[in-house]
């Protein structure tokens, strides 16, 4: 049987293990779902099948007489390790050196939207992803978000205006931010704000009881429990003769730094002995 690529700038998925077709399928749906990047855009990876029987069996020497040559510079197989393997890992060939050599990685399938996005649109290249595979040789992502980040003053403030909550907690937030003596924010990276939402309803209570004056409660214990991820920023409230020694926590969205939720609250000042 001639092998016969198609003519297309697409990622291409080729099959080269028909021994199970319920690990084929498997295998490209796990490769077909949706990767969310926050702020509401959705993506995934861009993939044409080969699903033709002509490449059973297809060695990476038989893949280089098959491409002669880039176009395309990369392809992705689904090879027999592939099908046995219970994660469906993924080879990426990079065929666009030595066809003597074909560098090669395997790729979880939930990564394969970073993947193919980033490889088709040249935002990295193959040794980026290559370098960063696990002791088994697969590509699971680049690790954990960092724990903290610094935030431009400059960018929160623009982002402000896209969020929606409640004038009285964007005032709040603005103003705190505005009078802060630095030109970065240091931020805490959260991986779910369901922590921070499970703190505030236990602790509610005591906000009510012991602040002089508080903003946002409810508001925030409202949004928080959406869960997601979020980079925290803690401020000192103290813009006005009413609102000293108060503290304003802000949870912004890690993409875009849209305020998420604020709370904003006053403790007691002291008083003095008489």
């Amino acid at each position: 049987m001639t092998r016969a690529l198609p003519d297309t700038v697409e990622s291409l998925l080729i099959r080269t293990d028909f021994s199970d077709d319920a690990g084929w399928r498997a295998t490209v749906e796990a490769a077909s779902q949706p990767w969310d990047l926050g702020g509401g855009v959705i993506t995934g990876a861009h993939l044409l099948v080969v699903d033709d029987a002509a490449f059973d069996g297809l060695t990476l020497a038989e893949l280089a007489d098959v491409i002669d040559g880039p176009p395309p510079y990369y392809v992705f197989l689904a090879d027999s390790d592939t099908i046995a393997d219970p994660e469906h890992s993924i080879l990426a060939v990079d065929t666009s050196g030595d066809p003597s050599d074909f560098p090669t990685f395997r790729v979880h399938p939930s990564q394969m939207p970073s993947v193919e996005n980033n490889l088709s649109l040249a935002n990295m290249d193959f040794d980026d992803f290559a370098s960063a595979v696990g002791a088994d040789g697969v590509f699971r992502g680049f690790g954990p978000p960092p724990t903290k980040r610094v935030l431009s003053k400059a960018a929160l403030l623009d982002a402000i205006d896209r969020s929606t909550l409640s004038t009285e907690a964007i005032i709040e937030y603005r103003a705190a931010l505005e009078d802060s003596l630095t030109d970065d924010e240091s931020a805490n990276f959260t991986p779910d704000m369901r922590s921070s939402h499970d703190d505030l309803v236990t602790r509610r209570h005591e906000y009510n009881e012991y602040s002089s004056w508080i903003v946002g409660l409810d508001e925030s214990i409202n949004a928080l429990g959406a869960g997601g991820a979020a980079l925290v920023i803690r401020l000192i409230a103290s813009t006005r003769q009413d609102r000293l020694h108060g503290s304003c926590t802000v949870w912004v969205d890690p993409v875009n730094l849209v305020p998420i939720a604020v709370l904003a609250y006053g403790v007691p000042a002291p008083r003095r002995a008489h």
